[in-house]
């Protein structure tokens, strides 16, 4: 109902904790003033709730029949148990990088590219700036590749929980998100996202000169001691969604 929403806008769209990020060539007492103009007699907003941690993870397995669609989509994952600001979440990101960041990690690399089984998959961490995220693979495959698809995946996430990652991913892996990082610093668009989301993360603007220090500065036994600390492939959570077809029928 509409009477919902603007309730809940009431509720939660206000300053109370609001973050304004200005770049550019502007100085800073006019705009402020200007600012203060704009949003005179603006008032409301909730503090941001603590949330609860994430219960421990179960295997389990949910499928989303929708016989119209020309393929599945598959997400494999689980809670990580941690904030983008603990001391492992990180080492977690870089080593999760190498396993399926772009067309250079292992899954792309092998899903798609070595078996073609897929157009598309890879795997992230995500919504940990406030609360424990969320660690997850993405996948698309024909409904007649599913099973393969899921079997060549699962031997890749066993092998990276498993092995680890190796000494020269973990250097590539470090170049690209260091370069990544600062050259999305060089537009004012990409400098004012990054401190917004600094100060979501818990951090001050020094972190955007800390980023790369703690990404150069993590080791191997770092990121694949906190692959297995924090991930277990057995008790992770599947879900399939799109023209499913009864195992007799899937190649």
């Amino acid at each position: 109902k509409l009477e919902d929403v603007k309730a809940f806008h009431t509720a939660f769209y206000g300053p109370a904790q609001a973050t304004l990020v200005a770049v550019g060539d502007v100085e800073v007492e006019p705009l402020k003033a200007e600012i203060a103009k704009a949003f005179d007699g603006w008032s409301g907003g909730k503090a941001i709730a603590a949330f609860p941690k994430a219960g421990a993870p179960a295997a389990r397995e949910e499928v989303v029949a929708m016989a119209d669609k020309p393929s599945v989509t598959v997400i494999v994952g689980q809670p990580s148990g941690l904030k983008y600001s603990d001391p492992e979440s990180l080492a977690l990101r870089v080593g999760t990088a190498v396993l399926g960041s772009g067309f250079t990690g292992r899954l792309m690399a092998t899903v798609r590219d070595k078996e073609g089984l897929t157009y598309g998959i890879g795997s992230g961490m995500a919504d940990d700036a406030f609360t424990d995220g969320a660690w997850r693979i993405q996948a698309n495959f024909a409904p007649q590749l599913l099973d393969k698809g899921m079997a060549s995946t699962k031997r890749e996430l066993d092998s990276w929980h498993k092995d680890g990652i190796t000494a020269a991913e973990l250097e590539r892996v470090k170049t690209n998100l260091v370069g990544t990082f600062k050259v999305g610093l060089a537009t004012t668009d990409g400098l004012s996202s990054a401190l917004l989301n600094a100060v979501h993360r818990g951090y001050d603007v020094t972190w955007l000169d800390e980023y790369a220090k703690r990404i150069s500065a993590l080791s191997l036994q770092e990121v694949n001691a906190a692959i297995k600390k924090h991930l277990n492939p057995e008790k992770m959570t599947i879900i399939k969604a799109g023209s499913v077809p009864p195992p007799q029928s899937r190649g």
